[in-house]
């Protein structure tokens, strides 16, 4: 029986659910993880994806350094000191992901819904993370040949600003937007400074 948790087939999943509901122009949106699996969702079904937007991710686990690495799969699988609420737990290493100044009623949902993820949950989706293949992540992100836009949270310590240059520099014609005083939410955290990278990329390439 094939992960549940694997890129692959998390991008079956999107493949399928796109064959059954693509209008005539369709563009995939991924934010973080979900920017990872995008690309390879294309692969399965490339006539039906006319576009992709890509949020808060760097593409693969080795677009790292080593230090980078080792902290990411750190603050997503300690256990919590003994007798700490698991949401309580999960709320720091959340936190820790925002900008310092971000707040609202985006951020407040992100931090909601994101501090009940059940850590068993979070650490099948670091394991995902780690054994994605980067030969096939770099093969998946380099083979994108539609309009592309990467958006980056200018503080964002996890798909940092940085490391989606790189990524975006390996797709021909990609854009690229850095949202200011965003962590690694900037849709929630900067609606406007987002939404106005978005929007223009929309109204460029989907008019």
């Amino acid at each position: 029986m094939p992960d549940p948790f694997s890129f692959d087939v998390v991008a079956e999943a999107g493949a399928q659910l796109i064959r059954a509901t693509a209008g005539e122009r369709n563009v995939v949106f991924g934010h973080s993880m979900g920017g990872q699996i995008t690309p390879r969702i294309r692969l399965k079904v490339p006539d039906r994806v006319h576009g992709i937007v890509i949020s808060a991710t760097i593409g693969y686990f080795g677009n790292r350094t080593k230090e980078e690495q080792e902290e990411f799969v750190r603050k997503r699988t300690a256990p919590p000191p003994p007798g700490t609420d698991p949401i309580a737990a999960q709320l720091i290493m959340v936190n820790s992901m925002l900008g310092p100044k971000s707040s609202g009623p985006e951020v407040e949902l992100v931090r909601w819904i994101a501090s009940r993820t059940p850590p068993k949950t979070v650490q099948a989706a670091v394991k995902a993370v780690q054994s994605y293949p980067e030969a096939d992540a770099v093969a998946a992100i380099r083979a994108v040949s539609v309009p592309t836009l990467l958006v980056a949270g200018e503080v964002d310590q996890t798909g940092h600003a940085a490391g989606m240059k790189r990524v975006a520099d390996m797709i021909e014609g990609a854009e690229f937007a850095v949202v200011s005083g965003s962590g690694h939410y900037p849709w929630a955290e900067n609606p406007a400074e987002f939404n106005q990278a978005l929007f223009g990329f929309l109204g460029r390439h989907f008019a």
